[in-house]
Order: structure tokens, then C-alpha cells, then sequence
């Protein structure tokens, strides 16, 4: 919970008071004129550190549609925010990109609203990225089926991520708390995400993010019969995350 730039944690019956690490940088909603800082952001970071990225190798030269598709979905709510350090020249250090997602919404192909049906659009040409995609689409699409049937529109988590020089300061925990108040405007009623790292799947649960679906690497297998991915973080899984807003106010 961030409240006058403190972050309030309970332990059990205690409650915690630390400072909302977001305060030692300068955090602004992410702008159409920032596409090009964030694809470079994700180009020198993200793409290595991801998992399943880092599992296929997969380059810049054939996931850069791919990327471009899902930034310029990220911007179209003004949901996505950036974090940049005052004192590294303004350097952008941590991205959250946004988008949202409603039930029963179908795009121009007849398929049902999701990220991945929508990004997928952009990328035919790469198949490491198809193959990404294929996972992702496949944990994304289970959403409507297991949330609550009176949700019928959510926020949607795309990329959370963080620099690997500022990792293990509590920053991703903070954007995934910020501003929460502001999606109520746009009628979502509750967070979802589909998520591939050891870490972050440690952190959703530790949210209080409820497990709906998962999916076992070595269940999810090529033509040629082999496991697709194989991750050095330590997960053997991607699962899908969703938390429902109760009184969002008090997430805050």
C-alpha cells in the first residue's frame, strides 16, 4: 500500500512502514513520444533477462514488430508508466506496461479480445516469437473462463520490468501498486497477468494474486515432440495471475 510516499505492509497483526522505493526516482505516464525509449529499454534488458525470451535466444532483429505491437497497445489507455533515476542522467530504469482487456469483445478477425490475439497480428513472420505467443495465448485465453463471471474487464499486466542494476529494491512490488485508483475510471475490476519468471510468480503470490491456470514447460512441446522452453531462472512453469479489486482504495 503507498500512502504519503510510505509503503504499508502487514506482517500477521503488525503493520510495517517502510519508504516507497518509487520516491528516489522520477516516475511519469508513459507517452505515444516515448515508444522508441522504451523499445531500446526492453532491446538492452528485457530481452536477455525474460525467461523465455533467454531460453530461445531470441534477437532484436525478430522480435522487434513483436515488441512495437505490444508498447504501442501499452499506451493507448495511458496505464504504463515509466521509472527514470534523477541521478543517472534521467535513465529509464523500470518500465510498467498496461493495457486492458474486457469479456465478450471480439476484434475485426472474429477472434476474442486478448493481448496476444492482438499483438499476434504483428509478428508471423518470427517463429521464435510465434512460439512465445502460442504460450502466452494459451494461458491468456483460459482468463475468461476462470475469473469470477461478474468481471468483465480487467487491467492486464504486459511487461513489468526492471533494470538489472536496480533488481532487489522493492521497485516492481511499487508499480504493481501504483496508482491502482486511476483503472477504476476505465470500469476494471481486477488485475490480471499471465507471468513466465521464477520471481515474478513469487511475487504475484506474495500479492495476494490468485493462481487460475498453469501450464508445465515440459507439457508444452514442439512438432518434433521436444520441450520448447527451458529456462535457467528455476521456473518449470507460466501461470496466469489475477486479483480481484474489492475496495480499490484501500490498495493504495
Amino acid at each position: 500500500m503507498i500512502k504519503n510516499n510510505i509503503n504499508l505492509k502487514t506482517n500477521g497483526d503488525t503493520n510495517i512502514y517502510c519508504l516507497n522505493p518509487l520516491t528516489l526516482f522520477n516516475i511519469q505516464k508513459a507517452q505515444q513520444t516515448d515508444l522508441n525509449e522504451i523499445l531500446e529499454f526492453i532491446f538492452a534488458d528485457f530481452l536477455f533477462t525474460e525467461p523465455l525470451n533467454d531460453s530461445l535466444g531470441l534477437t532484436r532483429l525478430e522480435s522487434e514488430k513483436f515488441f512495437e505491437s505490444l508498447v504501442t497497445i501499452s499506451l493507448k489507455k495511458g496505464l504504463s508508466y515509466l521509472v527514470k533515476d534523477p541521478n543517472s542522467n534521467n535513465k529509464l530504469i523500470a518500465i510498467r506496461l498496461t493495457s486492458i482487456i474486457k469479456r465478450n469483445k471480439k476484434q475485426e478477425n472474429g477472434e476474442i479480445n486478448g493481448v496476444m490475439n492482438e499483438s499476434n497480428l504483428y509478428a508471423k513472420e518470427s517463429l521464435n516469437v510465434q512460439k512465445i505467443i502460442g504460450i502466452l495465448n494459451a494461458v491468456e485465453s483460459k482468463t475468461w473462463d476462470l475469473v469470477p463471471s461478474t468481471i468483465n474487464c480487467l487491467a492486464s499486466w504486459l511487461i513489468i520490468s526492471v533494470s538489472s542494476d536496480y533488481k532487489r529494491r522493492g521497485i516492481a512490488e511499487a508499480l504493481l501498486n501504483y496508482n491502482l485508483e486511476e483503472m477504476e475510471k476505465f470500469g476494471c475490476q481486477g488485475l490480471i497477468t499471465e507471468a513466465s519468471a521464477f520471481n515474478s510468480q513469487k511475487l504475484f503470490q506474495k500479492m495476494g494474486y490468485s493462481r487460475l491456470f498453469e501450464i508445465k514447460h515440459s507439457d508444452w512441446k514442439g512438432e518434433d515432440g521436444k520441450q520448447i522452453f527451458n529456462c535457467k531462472d528455476g521456473t518449470d512453469k507460466i501461470t496466469l495471475e489475477f486479483k480481484q479489486f474489492k475496495n480499490i482504495k484501500e490498495l493504495i
